[in-house]
């Protein structure tokens, strides 16, 4: 289905910019959600634990999806 899509030439790009959009500000939010919690625990730039971040980190990528995918929803006309 989605290389039926990239066939077709602006409905395709505009689907993929679409995804890659949401994406991107998932992992832009959960990043943001993982230093938000680290500096509000007392860490620093220097102290981590990486398995616990990347597990959170995953966690709140998809919450972050979701969140872009409702923001789009939005913003979408009716």
């Amino acid at each position: 289905m989605h290389k039926a899509l990239k066939g077709v030439p602006l409905l395709g790009y505009a689907v993929f910019a679409g995804l890659l959009s949401i994406t991107g500000g998932a992992a832009v939010y959960g990043v943001g959600k993982i230093f938000q919690k680290h500096f509000e625990s007392g860490g620093t730039f220097l102290s981590s634990d990486n398995s616990l971040i990347r597990d959170y980190f995953k966690k709140q990528y998809r919450e972050g999806k979701l969140a872009a995918q409702e923001y789009a929803r939005e913003l979408a006309p009716a």
